[in-house]
């Protein structure tokens, strides 16, 4: 996809496609201060490398108009387990020049703001596992809920079905869950119980660097969309119990409804939200997130620029629907990194390998911050 980046009235105009060789220095400049989040390292992963000197910050300030295949070396030696397509930098460069007030943030929740394996290799229990693996649920539940998991999981995980397929057995999958949920049945005395049980336990814990980016994007008033195909209860309690479930936040996911003496009846929406169909017209016409993306529009008609984070093919589809200005998409692949990096790669302008941290999109809202005290400086 051609992208046209225009820098300031000093500067020369490039243009750049995913096949390009050139960017602006602005991306250059932005580098200064890069990566003090890389010293913080999972005790896991044992070769993490070592902050940006003062004198590499320097050389990269001086920098004036570097090939991409220079820009993708920088930075790809400071951040090892991510892999970069051209189009990061044009897609970055166009970012920075409309500013944060023009910037929105849509994130999944399960294995993208959360992590995938602890320090121990134990997988993180996703917002539906939680509540469907519960201790406090009986053994006869959890059986069935494993079974069903058991029949439909190598589904959502199969890439030779096609998409069609796909889409009837995972609104398959999740209405066979509801209909257990509800048949149990679920209380909310019984899903809030579940839920900080698991937060308090650690089988669902955050991805490292998570608190700080949505920290990060509070104190910078960027709006963030949590679009999860998991269970709302889940990801609101669980932002809420970790003090981030900021003002600026709005979750978008499968709700539980409840009738008078407690219990679980029903889900929202009648079709739920699955893993291949997630869209920006799942997001309430009447949306506080939607009057942001019309106020943040870069100009008339052209819609906000969107930073997205998933981990999924299917989470690419976060703003199909919405008209957004420039989307830069950064997806988590955890695991199966071979077979699956390809397809990552030709859909994601950055790809995080290996359950990584973080640093990457913290590094991004950095040079923003960056820019918008600087610009400051020169109107004062």
């Amino acid at each position: 996809m051609a992208a046209v980046i225009r820098s300031s009235a000093s500067a020369t105009s490039t243009i750049m496609n995913r096949a390009g060789t050139m960017v602006t220095a602005a991306v250059a400049v932005g580098l200064i201060g890069l990566c003090s989040h890389l010293a913080r390292g999972r005790r896991r992963r044992r070769h993490r490398p070592p902050p940006v000197t003062l004198a590499q910050r320097r050389e990269l300030a001086a920098i004036t108009a570097v090939p991409v295949t220079q820009q993708m070396a920088r930075w790809s030696k400071s951040f090892p387990n991510v892999k970069f397509n051209p189009s990061f930098f044009a897609k970055l460069e166009a970012i920075r020049q409309n500013g944060r007030s023009k910037l929105v943030t849509i994130a999944d929740f399960d294995w993208t703001l959360t992590g995938f394996h602890n320090e121990k290799g134990v997988l993180c229990k996703t917002s539906y596992g939680v509540l469907t693996s519960s201790p406090l649920v009986d053994e006869k539940y959890r059986d069935r809920a494993a079974e069903i998991k058991a029949k439909y999981f190598p589904y959502e995980r199969d890439y030779t079905i096609t998409t069609e397929r796909k889409h009837e057995l995972m609104v398959e999958w999740w209405n066979t869950v509801h209909e257990a949920m509800v048949a149990y049945p679920f209380t909310k005395t019984l899903v809030h119980d579940s839920i900080r049980h698991a937060v308090e336990t650690n089988c669902l814990f955050l991805r490292e660097g998570t608190s700080t980016f949505l920290a990060s994007l509070e104190r910078a008033n960027i709006p963030l969309l949590v679009m999860s195909a998991g269970m709302h209860q889940t990801v609101e309690q669980t932002l809420r119990m970790k003090g981030l479930l900021h003002p600026t936040t709005e979750v978008c996911a499968n709700t539980m409804g409840f009738a008078d003496d407690g219990k679980c009846v029903s889900f929202t929406p009648v079709h739920p939200v699955h893993s291949g169909n997630k869209s920006f017209t799942s997001v309430p016409a009447q949306s506080g997130f939607r009057a942001e993306c019309r106020a943040r529009s870069v100009k008339d008609e052209a819609g906000p620029n969107v930073l997205l984070l998933g981990d999924s093919m299917g989470d690419i589809h976060m703003t199909r629907g919405l008209a957004a200005s420039t989307v830069l998409s950064i997806g988590f692949l955890n695991d199966d990194i071979e077979k699956r990096l390809p397809e990552f790669m030709g859909s994601y302008d950055a790809v995080i390998c290996h359950d990584g941290n973080m640093d990457l999109p913290l590094q991004i809202l950095e040079m923003l911050s960056s820019d918008s005290s600087a610009a400051t400086s020169r109107s004062t």
